[in-house]
């Protein structure tokens, strides 16, 4: 699966701004800059990904559209890595459902047989998260200590968390603080490993992406629907025009730092298991 025009296919739409005309739905349409990168950003793909964008609305949200895809492609790429059976990626899992975080399930049924009430009024609504997508192990082999008279080691029923997938269609100020509360709840929530925790986006404004991407160790990485076009195009544009040099090193900056990667990436990140190679000798 080519997970760029998959994407595009499936959400990306040309729209109209009252200010600066034809953009495309990646754009704020209200900002000069966001809209210029997001019509340029398309039309590349449009000729690179030999596909035809569609105009007006989607009818369905895109960042649902967003997820659906980079679900089914992460079990795609489970099952030609040999995963299927033990891994699977899904949409909105809560997460008391998995090993790391059983205990949540406890507190929500406690909080459901509170009479008082006090316990949902100090605690609140928000202790379980449903991340966008997650990649869950299905049959690894993990196990619990029951306490009785002796300590009793059983296999655990729970599924084990491995990765957490926010998926943002862009970014805006309120999803940047979802994106950061959701990383919190999973490192301070957590009993046992930490999840791999990422952003994948198509957002086009590269300050905007600094918003979700910088940051010291929040997430993992964020992943950009096609970084390589992304940074073609504003290179270009910052080569005529003074106001987007500034993204163009923000950019820069981002790529350097690898806070931003390409979407393509992403399954070799969290799927892979990391090797060891003997130092050269460079004597």
């Amino acid at each position: 699966m080519n997970i760029i025009t998959a994407v595009a296919e499936s959400a990306l739409r040309w729209t109209q701004s009252r200010k600066y005309g034809r953009t495309s739905n990646i754009a704020d349409v209200d900002n000069r800059v966001s809209c210029v990168i997001a019509r340029d950003f398309a039309h590349r793909l449009q000729v690179q990904q030999g596909i035809l964008i569609q105009e007006g609305p989607l009818g369905t949200e895109p960042g649902t559209q967003l997820q659906n895809v980079i679900r089914d492609w992460l079990n795609t790429e489970m099952r030609d890595r040999g995963l299927q059976g033990s891994m699977e990626a899904a949409c909105n899992e809560p997460l008391d459902r998995f090993y790391q975080y059983q205990h949540l399930e406890e507190l929500r049924h406690l909080i459901h047989n509170d009479s008082t009430g006090e316990l949902e009024i100090v605690l609140g609504g928000d202790y379980v998260v449903k991340p966008d997508v997650v990649v869950e192990w299905k049959s690894r082999p993990w196990r619990d200590l029951v306490v009785q008279e002796d300590l009793i080691i059983r296999q655990s029923s729970h599924r084990f968390l491995h990765a957490s997938v926010s998926c943002k269609w862009t970014i805006r100020s309120d999803r940047v603080q979802n994106v950061r509360l959701e990383a919190a709840n999973i490192v301070r929530k957590r009993r046992g490993r930490t999840p791999h925790f990422v952003c994948v986006t198509c957002e086009p404004f590269p300050l905007r992406l600094a918003a979700v991407a910088g940051g010291d160790g929040e997430l993992d990485c964020t992943y950009h629907l096609d970084l390589q076009t992304l940074w073609s195009v504003v290179s270009e544009l910052a080569s005529s025009d003074r106001p987007f040099v500034s993204h163009k090193n923000k950019l820069e900056l981002l790529i350097r730092a690898r806070k931003l990667r390409p979407l393509s990436e992403l399954p070799q990140d969290i799927l892979s298991v990391p090797t060891s190679h003997p130092a050269t000798d460079q004597s």
